[in-house]
């Protein structure tokens, strides 16, 4: 299993749109695709609360996991048109998008 972590930015005042982009085109057509498993949007604590905490500030406001069972079945998804066809939004309402990919050493339950 790989996981791919989409680190996201978004543009000021497009958040609502954003998330829209994000659920409604991007993971929508995303979920159909043969290998995927799930994905999970994730939205950073503000600053002052990761202060207090003294944890690391995320550079991105958002973060994407999405699981998948290879690879080679990701890479297959993003060849696809439809990929840049629902990508294209999310990257319109972002200042700064960055990616990588991790394979899963180990999982529990």
């Amino acid at each position: 299993m790989i996981v791919l972590n989409v680190y996201i930015e978004p543009t000021k005042g497009s958040e609502d749109d954003l998330k829209k982009a994000i659920s409604d085109g991007w993971i929508e057509a995303m979920s159909q695709q043969p290998g995927y498993i799930s994905a999970y949007l994730f939205k950073k604590f503000s600053d002052d609360v990761l202060e207090s905490m003294d944890a690391k500030i995320p550079e991105s406001e958002y973060e994407l996991v999405a699981f998948w069972h290879t690879e080679e079945q990701r890479l297959n998804w993003v060849a696809l048109p439809i990929h840049d066809e629902v990508f294209a939004p999310v990257l319109e309402l972002s200042e700064n998008v960055e990616w990588t990919v991790h394979n899963v050493d180990q999982e529990w339950s």
